[in-house]
């Protein structure tokens, strides 16, 4: 065991010197030897007073400590002339006495690049985390939970209500219909929005890797895993949320261990057997019946119940057309501040998109809008130019009651809604402040409370 300390201390690049009771060397490190030009032999058994009357060092801090039985530091200097910061730390045996006395300089250059290379690592960490932290803030800051139905009105009441809470919550509907962003809103609203919000999308991670990913390993867990093995995407969600998208893909062999982790709040890394207690809030969703296939047995019934104890389902957009003016809206919105256009949809064209049934409902909108946007030699988007896009229009075509609000108006109308617009948009621009407002609007007071009860 002495051998295998002292190859240890060799191989440090540090001054490490070992005194006993009587001040004298026992050990001395490689890193001594080679710079005072010395063994191991012209050390062993000397008393400090022999090293310092040949000059190896102006002097020593081991008496100091014999003294006061306290750890002593200060700067000493080499024969060569190089100096070391110096400290002297006592070992006491089970009586209290000083068996040893073990003595560790570096020198101060190599001391403060350390130190420099600790405060730049510290500032790039904290560059990182305000870089996380906007990123985090405008992601879910800027939600696009846009909506004007009343089934999109109900379900934000729903989110409201239940988002402060840690129950466990499914969410379903068809694929693109906007379950991340329901999910993101409902992280948002809760007591977690400043911890991670992990997604996890289970179809695109290899069945293979699957259980490593989300549940993590340790290492040498299995052939071509990382050497300090890794944490899985649960753990990475602690303290915040963990979203499982299209968890009816989960192959029922993890079900049971997204069971137990539901059920504990409690993760296992694949090839350990140590738990570790987290503090997650668990989101899934899926555009799977779920019901269904707990009947044909490829989804167990106990992790059904288990996640639905808060069940948010989202109609497809083709049965909320109003939703699709809304994001219609939204999406022109952000393209024209994106590219700097200018670019409007004329009445007709709302008609065709309500008309349209979106099977890949608010993601192929999206598509389609900026498809559009970007096509489109007119800032008046026409209908025939929605319908050339669509392509597949006349087989997806379907009888939406339009909304009157899109039926053609009169000048009476359309100053009307210009005028409404106008007032709304002021009142935006000056956080509500109806002072602001009528100043910037040039009109009294009076008559902005007109116009806003009127509107």
């Amino acid at each position: 065991m002495t051998n295998l300390f002292h190859s240890i201390l060799d191989h440090i690049e540090y001054a490490i010197l070992i005194t006993d009771k009587d001040a004298k060397y026992v050990f001395v490190n490689k890193f001594v030897r080679d710079n005072t030009n010395t063994s191991l032999s012209d050390w062993t058994g000397k008393r400090i007073e022999d090293i310092l009357a040949i000059g190896i060092y102006d002097k020593s801090y081991i008496l100091d400590v014999m003294n006061t039985k306290q750890e002593v530091s200060g700067i000493i200097y080499t024969e060569k002339g190089y100096s070391s910061l110096s400290t002297c730390t006592p070992i006491f045996d089970h009586h209290g006495n000083i068996k040893y006395v073990v003595t560790v300089s570096v020198n101060p250059d190599r001391f403060n690049n350390l130190l420099e290379k600790a405060t730049l690592a510290s500032d790039i960490n904290l560059v990182y985390k305000q870089e996380v932290e906007y990123l985090r803030n405008t992601l879910l800051s800027n939600s696009e939970f846009i909506f004007a139905s009343d089934h999109m009105k109900k379900l934000f009441t729903s989110i409201l209500k239940f988002a402060p809470t840690d129950s466990t919550i499914l969410i379903t509907g068809e694929t693109g219909s906007g379950k991340e962003v329901i999910a993101k809103t409902i992280h948002q609203n809760s007591k977690r929005k400043e911890g991670p919000f992990i997604s996890i999308c289970i179809p695109s991670i290899p069945s293979t890797l699957l259980e490593s990913e989300i549940f993590g390993y340790e290492k040498g867990a299995f052939t071509g895993s990382n050497s300090m093995g890794k944490p899985g995407l649960v753990e990475l969600a602690n303290h915040g949320t963990l979203f499982l998208d299209e968890l009816g893909d989960i192959p029922i062999e993890l079900q049971v261990k997204l069971l137990r982790l539901l059920d504990t709040l409690e993760v296992t890394r694949l090839g350990s057997i140590e738990s570790k207690k987290l503090d997650i809030r668990i989101i899934a969703a899926t555009n799977k019946d779920l019901y269904e296939m707990v009947n044909k047995k490829t989804f167990r019934e106990d992790l059904l119940y288990r996640l639905s104890i808060i069940h948010l389902p989202i109609k497809p957009l083709r049965e909320r057309p109003e939703d699709i003016i809304a994001l219609s809206d939204h999406f022109i919105d952000i393209i024209n501040k994106k590219y700097g256009y200018q670019k409007k949809l004329t009445q007709q064209s709302y008609r065709v998109l309500q008309s349209y049934s979106w099977p890949g409902n608010v993601r192929e909108l999206r598509n389609v809008i900026e498809r559009i946007c970007i096509m489109s030699d007119n800032n008046a988007i026409m209908e025939e130019e929605i319908i050339n896009v669509l392509g597949n229009y006349n087989k997806f075509i379907q009888n939406i009651p339009v909304d009157d609000s899109l039926k053609p108006k009169s000048i009476i109308d359309d100053f009307h809604n210009w005028e409404r617009d106008r007032v709304l948009d002021a009142l935006i621009k000056n956080n509500g402040n109806k002072t602001l407002t009528a100043k910037s609007l040039g009109i009294s007071r009076s008559r902005l409370y007109r116009l806003l009860e009127k509107y």
